[in-house]
């Protein structure tokens, strides 16, 4: 009875099989293979450019660019620096029957050359104008430049103009480079009404310093900020506008140095135009970007030809949508 018992202990504690072990059941599947990683999105733009990750503001957004390249060793002066510094002249064409709506005289005193960039606002002539056209202007040059009238109730006044460094809002910048005075003129009152400004003379001057209220000041700033932060931000040349998830706008330069002195009319123009109420749409890519930026939809008018702008390889683009 003893051995028996015994027999069934050893039994129960798995030592009746000359003290073998169960039989294991491991896993022996192989190992998952590691995951691919993830391509690199494409930033590029053409030769000389990328993108860089969206700023977003309000229903805008703006895509920084910067120069992947050494930028030219090149210097301009802007139209408000230009006059502020008595470089620069702007001067209306006759009066009185000889008067021109259409153009004015620029000449630059100057001993670097003078960027003016379409959408610049002037002021005290016998109208206030915007400029209607990017024009490089060398030193000691003058030339006539084609501009829109934003005033439509007043002929009188001086024949110099002054600049305060403001830039129209994409809207009426697209009417003056796309559509006629006409257009303008209905854009400016357009502008007007949405503010419930009622100036006598009908001028666009009133709505164009709401770019300097507090409000517009506080999100220009911030945005300025947020561009400042950039690792590349030395070499920053331009920004894309994207409105509710479209490219409207791409305004790119030659050089980090003009980027810079133009980048507050930038900012200040593109938050004026952020009027259109949100809505679904698809996610924008990279490669948005580049479809807009196709040459096959650019025409050059450096050399005088209508439609989106490209100048003196990307001195500056103004494209339409």
């Amino acid at each position: 009875m003893r051995l028996l018992l015994a027999c069934l202990v050893l039994t129960m504690t798995g030592c009746g099989e000359d003290g073998a072990e169960p039989p294991s059941h491991r896993d022996v599947s192989p190992a998952p293979k590691p995951k691919p990683k993830p391509k690199p999105i494409d930033l590029s733009l053409g030769a000389g450019f990328e993108m860089r990750h969206p700023i977003r503001e309000g229903n805008a957004m703006i895509i920084p660019i910067v120069a992947t390249a050494q930028p030219p060793d090149l210097h301009f002066v802007t139209l408000a620096d230009g006059i502020a510094g008595h470089h620069v002249t702007v001067r209306e064409i006759a009066r009185g029957e000889n008067f021109e709506v259409d153009h004015v005289r620029v000449h630059n005193k100057g001993a670097v050359p003078l960027f003016v960039m379409t959408g610049e606002l002037i002021y005290d002539g016998l109208q206030d104008r915007a400029i209607a056209e990017d024009r490089l202007i060398p030193p000691g040059a003058t030339v006539k430049v084609e501009v829109r009238c934003v005033e439509q109730g007043r002929e009188r006044g001086h024949m110099a103009f002054r600049a305060d460094g403001v830039l129209a809002e994409l809207g009426l910048r697209q009417q003056m480079v796309f559509a006629t005075q006409q257009d303008v003129w209905t854009k400016v009152e357009q502008i007007n009404a949405a503010h419930h400004l009622t100036p006598p003379t009908k001028t666009y001057r009133n709505a164009a310093d709401l770019q300097r209220e507090s409000d517009a000041v506080t999100k220009r700033t911030e945005l300025a900020r947020q561009l400042s932060a950039l690792p590349d931000r030395n070499r920053l040349v331009g920004l894309a506008l994207v409105v509710n998830n479209a490219v409207v706008e791409v305004d790119r330069f030659a050089t980090p140095e003009l980027y810079g002195a133009l980048e507050s009319e930038l900012l200040g123009s593109y938050l004026a135009s952020d009027g259109l109420p949100p809505h679904e749409g698809k996610t924008l890519v990279p490669d948005d970007v580049r479809a807009f930026l196709d040459p096959q939809r650019v025409q050059d008018t450096w050399s005088g030809k209508a439609s989106r702008r490209v100048t003196d390889a990307s001195l500056v683009v103004l494209a339409s949508p």
